[in-house]
Formats: C-alpha cells, sequence, structure tokens
C-alpha cells in the first residue's frame, strides 16, 4: 500500500521539507511555497491506474497525482525525456497556479503541448539564480548520459538545479554524467543522486560535494525490462558498497518525507 501524501504536501509548514515522489521526481514545500522537481505523476487512465502516463506498469501506486495538487508554485524540468516531462501531468500543474515552469531550451516543446503559455516558461541559464519567495534556485549544465554512463551526444544539454531556502540545499544533478562544472559547487546540503546506469559516474559526487545528505533516485518506481533497465534499475545497496560517505545515505520509501535539521 503507498503512502499517499496529498494532506502533507498541500500544508504550508516551517521550514523546508521535500518528498520522493518516485523516479526523478520530488516535492519542494518552503513555508508556503511548493516547488516540483521532474513531476511524472499521471496515470495512464482511471481505469489503468497501475500504469503510468508515459505508459510504463508502476511498481508502487503514486503516492501523489497532480490532481490532488491544490495549488503549486514552481515547476523545474532537468530535460525533455517522458520519465521528467510528462505532459499530462504539466497540463493538471499549470491549471493549479503555477507562477513558472523553469527548464533547458528542450523542454519548450513538452510545455506547448501541455498548453503551458509562453509568459510562464522561463529557460535555464546555467549559473543565474531565478529568486521566488525566500528561494534561490540556481540552474547546473547537465549532459546525459547513455546506457553505459558515457555522454549520448546525440541528445541536447539539459540542467540540474540547486534549490536554497531558509539555510539549506538540495541540489538534483539531472540525467547528468560527472562534469568538470560539479567540482565548483559548494555548500550543497542535500544531494538527490540518481543511481542508474546512465548515471553511474555520478557516484563520485559523494565523495566531491561531500554532502551531509544522500537520497538515492531514478529507481524502483517503473517495470524493468531489457530495454529499459539502463535507466529504471538501481539498487542503493550497490551503491553504497562502492561509496565513500555511505553512512549519509538516507533510503526513502516513494511519497517518504525528508526534513533536514
Amino acid at each position: 500500500m503507498a503512502r499517499l501524501i496529498s494532506n502533507e504536501v498541500n500544508r504550508p509548514i516551517g521550514g523546508l521539507a521535500l518528498w520522493w515522489l518516485g523516479s526523478a521526481g520530488f516535492a519542494i514545500r518552503y513555508g508556503r511555497a511548493l516547488m516540483f522537481i521532474d513531476p511524472v505523476i499521471e496515470v495512464k487512465s482511471e481505469i489503468e491506474t497501475n500504469v503510468s502516463e508515459i505508459g510504463l506498469r508502476l511498481l508502487h501506486e503514486l503516492p501523489l497525482r497532480a490532481y490532488q495538487v491544490d495549488r503549486v508554485d514552481v515547476v523545474m524540468l532537468t530535460h525533455h525525456h517522458g520519465d521528467h516531462a510528462a505532459p499530462k501531468t504539466l497540463a493538471v500543474l499549470n491549471g493549479k497556479g503555477c507562477k513558472f515552469f523553469l527548464c533547458p531550451e528542450s523542454c519548450v516543446p513538452v510545455l506547448d503541448g501541455a498548453e503551458v503559455d509562453r509568459s510562464k516558461v522561463v529557460k535555464e541559464k546555467a549559473g543565474q539564480p531565478v529568486a521566488y519567495e525566500g528561494v534561490a534556485i540556481e540552474p547546473v549544465l547537465a549532459l546525459h548520459g547513455g546506457r553505459h554512463g558515457l555522454v549520448d551526444h546525440s541528445l541536447e544539454r539539459g540542467a540540474g538545479y540547486i534549490v536554497r531556502a531558509g539555510g539549506h540545499s538540495i541540489y538534483h544533478p539531472g540525467d547528468t554524467v560527472l562534469l568538470e562544472e560539479h567540482y565548483e559547487l559548494k555548500n550543497i546540503e542535500i544531494l538527490l543522486l540518481p543511481i542508474c546506469h546512465h548515471s553511474r559516474t555520478l557516484i563520485d559526487l559523494a565523495e566531491i560535494l561531500s554532502p551531509k545528505y544522500i537520497i538515492p533516485m531514478h529507481y524502483g518506481t517503473y517495470e524493468v525490462n531489457s530495454r529499459n533497465s539502463y535507466w529504471t534499475y538501481g539498487d542503493p545497496g550497490e551503491v553504497i558498497g562502492r561509496m565513500r560517505h555511505s553512512e549519509r545515505m538516507m533510503i526513502l520509501e516513494q511519497g517518504e518525507a525528508f526534513q533536514p535539521h
């Protein structure tokens, strides 16, 4: 039975909290502001609620559906792939009062398909923060990995995001390989670490950034098969065995909240 979280996510809080929504998706709340990174939180149909809108069978019930969100302020997208930028989810969230969608250029056609007005679309620029309600969102370059964790030059560049608020910081690197730019990042408290094969070189981020907390993501959400295993499969236990600072790993269940001290 999934942990259902609409009541938690919709309620203003003191401080900062995040919820893992499955795969690379997170909800982040700071006070009254609600933000999403790469939400894919709608289903194929009300008859097939065990199938994601992207057509893959879900291993768990979604902890949050887009229609259950009362109001959203900001949606951040790392790149245009359907498991990160899903039109049905985006169309619903657009109708929930979203102030702006922060994204790389590759996501604009997806947002157009979700009927998001271009006036709400803010194209990210690496290293140039975007401010909103006491939150600073800093885009970071991302270059997508292929099946074996090397740069896939056939894909457009993407973005990661550092969210800083209330003395805390969260870094979502997106689907990227390890880059020179990662060595320049400072003061990262929470690292959201993709552990699927196409991002395997990112394991070194735990040592480079020395975050206080490491939360694994991009695994355990969709049914795995031979065609998609390089981006659907990951095992936190395998990662812990190869990682320095493994004691900082915080393994969340889908829907579980995390609030830094």
